[in-house]
């Protein structure tokens, strides 16, 4: 088991200046940044090995807006999103992608 915190880094060059701070709480884990959807495929694998060689385990990455909506093609554009998250979040080496369904 991984214990994390409120920690994560938003690109690959601040993962070895967080390495500090979890070490400090004992913690090894981190959630991914917040625009792991708009990452490349090439930038969302590098950030993967990268965290992997500091030890650090990508615990959970999130797609924190509904995605049931009456507008069809918000709905449909927010289903989008949640691909290119499971998609990236597999590339990085994240275990699991949380999303909200409801109103």
């Amino acid at each position: 088991m991984r214990l994390g915190g409120f920690f994560s880094a938003g690109n690959i060059e601040e993962l070895d200046g967080l390495c500090a701070k979890l070490d400090t709480y004992g913690l090894s884990a981190i959630s991914a940044p917040g625009r792991l959807a708009e990452m490349s495929s090439e930038a969302s694998s590098a950030f993967g090995e990268r965290a992997s060689e500091l030890g650090i385990v990508v615990g959970e990455a999130g797609m924190w807006q509904n995605l049931v909506t009456d507008d069809e093609a918000l709905e449909s554009a927010r289903v989008d999103v949640v691909r290119r998250l499971l998609r990236n979040a597999g590339r990085r080496g994240c275990l699991c992608v949380v999303a909200l369904v409801g109103r």
